[in-house]
């Protein structure tokens, strides 16, 4: 009988191969954890590009708001005169009366000729998607005699603006809009009056709404603004149009020119204090005084796109504001 091949081999080698028969390959437990942690870690990984694509958007569309509100203050300065100026300018300068000195409250340009020339510079001409829509206040009584009490200056507020989608419908000679940019029918044309009216309903102009607010509503930490439901289109210190509301629309306060931010819808708040909407105020830009509005005041928004029929579509436009002090012509 042949001697066995092992028993033959020195007994280094011997050990060796005994060593090599042994050694095995991985577990399927193993396998398997490892695939768990790689999958972990690429899940991990995935989870970083819509964060950093949304933050390439936001730092774009700070970057284009700052640039579109450099513009529309370096065009107030050149457009903006003084309302008592004799003789008679042009009609094309914006006319900046006083907005009243107790107090001095924030408004539209309020003119139908400072409308009409300020409007084609609205919509940021290198990026169409951009706009802005203009507010200032300017101290003053209205009905002093010329140059008894007004400023020689005006605070600007610059609400910068983007067009959000294709939410626009074809609504009688307006047409649908097909691509998310700012077109003509944004800046209506107007027409003089007492009250000047819009040739039809514009979409980058100051829409009023009626709010209450309330600091640390509840104890609970968080402040909140409720908007009056009731739509009023009649112009004056009543007008309301709650549908512009949105969260992430500013509000600037018509009597004291203080800004502030709706937050996010609070439904479950509607059934304390009938006929209003609650939102919260987004941190950063809520009240910082502590001092709580108890009654209707109004403020002025952008918000949500407005179109012909006076109706509000899609979410807000806002995307920053900006506010600074200018010289008015004499």
């Amino acid at each position: 009988m042949p001697e066995c091949v092992c028993s033959q081999l020195p007994p280094k080698q011997l050990v060796r191969r005994h060593r090599r028969v042994r050694r095995r390959g991985f577990s399927f437990a193993e396998v398997l954890f490892a695939v768990v942690v790689l999958g972990i870690g690429f899940i991990m990984v995935a989870a970083i590009f819509p964060v950093a694509i949304q933050q390439s958007k936001a730092t774009q569309d700070e970057t284009a708001a700052a640039a579109a509100a450099r513009a529309a203050v370096a065009e107030l300065q050149q457009l903006s005169y003084d309302s008592r100026t004799s003789p008679p300018l042009p009609k094309w300068p914006i006319i900046l009366g006083p907005t009243g000195v107790t107090p001095s409250v924030v408004t539209g340009i309020d003119t139908a000729d400072g409308w009409n020339q300020l409007r084609g510079t609205l919509i940021f001409k290198d990026d169409p998607r951009y706009a802005f829509v203009p507010l200032y206040r300017r101290y003053g009584t209205p009905a002093a005699l010329p140059g008894a009490d007004w400023s020689g200056t005006a605070q600007i507020y610059v609400i910068a603006v983007q067009c959000k989608g294709a939410n626009r419908p074809a609504l009688g000679t307006i047409p649908a809009r097909t691509e998310p940019v700012f077109d003509v029918y944004d800046i209506a044309g107007a027409t003089a009056g007492a009250q000047f009216a819009f040739t039809n309903a514009s979409n980058l102009s100051p829409h009023q709404v009626q709010i209450k607010m309330t600091d640390n509503y509840k104890g609970g930490g968080t402040d909140i603004i409720e908007v009056n439901k009731q739509l009023k289109n009649t112009a004056g210190a009543t007008e309301n149009h709650p549908d512009a509301v949105a969260d992430g629309a500013y509000i600037v306060m018509c009597d004291t020119g203080k800004i502030f931010r709706f937050g996010a819808r609070r439904e479950d708040l509607d059934a304390d204090d009938s006929g209003y909407e609650f939102y919260e105020l987004q941190p950063g830009n809520d009240i910082q005084d502590g001092v709580s509005i108890g009654a209707d005041k109004p403020g002025l928004i952008v918000g949500r796109e407005r179109l012909s029929d006076g109706s509000f579509v899609g979410g807000a436009q806002d995307v920053s504001i900006f506010t600074t002090t200018i010289p008015v012509k004499p």
